[in-house]
């Protein structure tokens, strides 16, 4: 299911962290239909990646709101109660999450980085 936003979020390429950091952004609607949520991005292997900021399993942030995003292994989690999930695809790895995560529709450009929407992953 793919879900464009009415107007394209414009990053500027300098501001996207390198993973394991991560950049929270405002996003104008979310997956619930709710209205001024949360998502991350980050670069992780030449890639710009991007999540809406809450667990599939109890629609809470995964971060807790303190902006840690990733385990010590580098995967992304849940640190509610330990989902874990693919930090290119968004896929559920393991945990009591029914479904990944869902991803931000990104494009890239030399000079700005676009937040599309989101879809579903």
């Amino acid at each position: 299911m793919l879900h464009l936003f009415e107007k394209p979020i414009a990053l500027a390429p300098a501001d996207i962290p390198d993973a394991p950091h991560a950049l929270r952004i405002t996003i104008p609607e979310n997956h619930m239909g709710h209205f001024q949520d949360q998502a991350f991005v980050y670069r992780l292997q030449d890639q710009t990646c991007g999540f809406i900021n809450r667990c599939p399993h109890v629609n809470v942030p995964l971060d807790l709101d303190d902006g840690l995003f990733f385990d010590l292994t580098e995967l992304l989690i849940c640190r509610m109660h330990g989902a874990r999930f693919d930090p290119l695809t968004g896929a559920r790895l393991t945990g009591p999450a029914p479904h990944g995560l869902y991803k931000l529709q990104i494009e890239t450009r030399p000079e700005k980085t676009l937040i599309l929407g989101w879809v579903k992953s």
